[in-house]
């Protein structure tokens, strides 16, 4: 979990916390899976096509596997796509931190 964590830390540093569907405030319901939205316009948590091509992008050009998942938002008229990624892919912080400073790469790309 150690390391979910750290990569949990990362993403909110770069993108926000604000963009994090799950911070981990809650230690009941911590997991190493961290799902987030990693652009900048907040209605392209809407976007099923941008979110694809950004995982898709992860993993064809970078050899990074990410996944994206869909869910409710409460008070939301759409459902939400948000970018995940496992913490159990990786070895260690080194790895976790060249991971996100792609992700964020690739997003502003997007953005």
């Amino acid at each position: 979990m150690e390391l979910a964590d750290h990569g949990r830390r990362l993403i909110a540093e770069h993108f926000g916390e604000q963009a994090m569907y799950s911070p981990g405030a809650d230690p009941r319901l911590r997991s190493p899976l961290v799902a987030f939205h990693p652009f900048r316009d907040r209605r392209d948590a809407w976007n099923v096509k941008k979110i694809h091509e950004y995982v898709t992008r992860m993993e064809k050009e970078h050899r990074i596997w990410i996944r994206w998942t869909e869910f409710d938002v409460p008070g939301s008229p759409h459902q939400h796509y948000a970018a995940r990624f496992t913490a159990h892919l990786f070895n260690d912080h080194d790895e976790i931190e060249r991971a996100v400073a792609t992700m964020v790469r690739v997003a502003e790309e997007m953005s």
